[in-house]
C-alpha cells in the first residue's frame, strides 16, 4: 500500500552534504527514501517543477511506498541517498490518500 501527499521538498546544496545534480519531479525516476518514525520507506516523485535543482526548494506530489509509513500533515521528513545520507528535507503539506492492497 502507498500514501500519496502534497509536500514542500528542499534539495540541500552539495556543500552541506547534499547532491550535486538536479532531479526531475515530473518523470517520476528520483526514487530516493524517506526516514519516517526511524522507519526508512522508499519514496518517489510524481509531480512538481520540470527541475528541482540543489538548494531550491518547491511543492511536489509524492507517493511513500509502503503501508507501515504514517505521514502526517506538518511532518518534517529527511530525504536519503547512498547509504543514509541526508540530501534533503520533505514537509508534508497535504496527505492525499492511501492506495487499496489488491
Amino acid at each position: 500500500m502507498s500514501v500519496y501527499a502534497e509536500a514542500m521538498l528542499l534539495l540541500l546544496p552539495p556543500d552541506v552534504g547534499g547532491r550535486w545534480l538536479p532531479v526531475a519531479p515530473r518523470d517520476g525516476s528520483y526514487r530516493p527514501f524517506v526516514r519516517i518514525d526511524e522507519q526508512t520507506s522508499r519514496m518517489r516523485l510524481l509531480e512538481g517543477p520540470p527541475e528541482l535543482a540543489p538548494g531550491d526548494e518547491a511543492r511536489v506530489m509524492l507517493e511513500v511506498e509502503s503501508d507501515a509509513a504514517e505521514i502526517f500533515r506538518g511532518g518534517e521528513y529527511p530525504i536519503l541517498e547512498d547509504d543514509e545520507r541526508i540530501v534533503g528535507i520533505v514537509t508534508v503539506l497535504r496527505v492525499c490518500g492511501r492506495s487499496i492492497p489488491v
